[in-house]
């Protein structure tokens, strides 16, 4: 009888030793909704690869279901699986090839669990003594904004880039502000993170950005001075010697009709008719009238003066 004892006692603490020892550091890897559950396990307790099975549920109930059935690899993806404002129960335990471990929970809340990530970029316009910070969202694992499950606000914290200890800040509703009453021609540098306060979130800040800011050109003065001077000199010049300018420049007394520019040629032929000619006037010289008998008389005295002259011309 005592044999029989001692034999079960022997063969319970046997089965006892050989058994699987459950999955240890259980925990969540999460970002936004990308949920990976990890874990490890003493490979000693078997010369041969172990494999691991993961299973979730709502917090609410017992039915588990599978995420990753006997994998070799230490973690299991649950980005697809959980709703971001739920609260779940998972397990993982090792299986061997006739035997299992125990189960090893984790319980994981999305909305209060899993972190925010940084903004994906961050943009930033310099300004006339101001900035403008346009900020990129983080995604979600299907590639969408995280304001679209979750209502987020930005915190810009900005300062002189030769000194970073004198930082203020900025809180933003959107994904865009403005960083005013800054000074001019000054490297800024700047980053960006994103919060929740209803779930006490708060994302890594995301990488250090420096710019500078614009503004009106300090030396512009230096440059206008001596415009100014050269201006002011011209002018007192050509108020002295406006006399002689007047001469140079002006036109001589001319007569009026040379003065006059001439008439284009469109012009006249626009004009009308009545008023572009004019009435040619002829005059005429009045000859006295004569009686036909003195013309007559004149007339035989003028051929007898010119037969005279031709006898006396054969004669000599």
């Amino acid at each position: 009888m005592w044999e029989l004892k001692w034999c079960l006692a022997f063969i319970f603490m046997i089965t006892v030793t050989a058994a699987l020892h459950s999955p240890y550091n259980v925990m969540m890897d999460a970002v936004n909704t990308r949920y990976i559950l990890t874990w490890d396990w003493d490979q000693t307790q078997a010369n041969y690869t172990m494999e691991f099975t993961s299973e979730f549920t709502y917090s609410t109930e017992k039915s588990y279901t599978t995420a990753c059935n006997r994998t070799a690899e230490k973690h299991c993806d649950f980005s697809h699986r959980l709703d971001y404002h739920s609260c779940y129960e998972l397990r993982v335990r090792a299986e061997g090839r006739r035997e299992s471990s125990p189960w090893s929970l984790c319980r994981f809340s999305p909305v209060h669990q899993a972190p925010l990530g940084p903004p994906s970029g961050v943009a930033i316009r310099s300004r006339e003594a101001m900035l403008t910070v346009i900020i990129t969202e983080s995604l979600t694992v299907n590639n969408m904004p995280m304001s679209s499950i979750l209502r987020l606000s930005y915190r810009v914290q900005y300062w002189e880039k030769h000194a970073p200890q004198r930082y203020s800040t900025l809180e933003l509703q959107a994904t865009q502000g403005t960083l005013t009453a800054l000074k001019p021609w000054t490297d800024y540098c700047l980053r960006v993170c994103a919060f929740h306060l209803d779930y006490n979130k708060t994302s890594p800040y995301s990488s250090t950005q420096c710019v500078k800011t614009g503004g009106r050109d300090p030396h512009l003065g230096w440059y206008m001075l001596p415009l100014l001077c050269c201006l002011l000199l011209v002018t007192c010049l050509s108020f002295w010697h406006r006399e002689k300018i007047r001469s140079l420049f002006l036109h001589p007394d001319l007569p009026s009709s040379i003065q006059d520019p001439r008439p284009s040629a469109r012009r006249l032929l626009m004009e009308p008719r009545e008023e572009s000619c004019a009435a040619l006037v002829l005059v005429a010289a009045r000859v006295p009238q004569r009686p036909p008998e003195d013309w007559r008389a004149e007339q035989a005295s003028a051929t007898g003066r010119d037969s005279s002259g031709q006898d006396s011309s054969q004669k000599l």
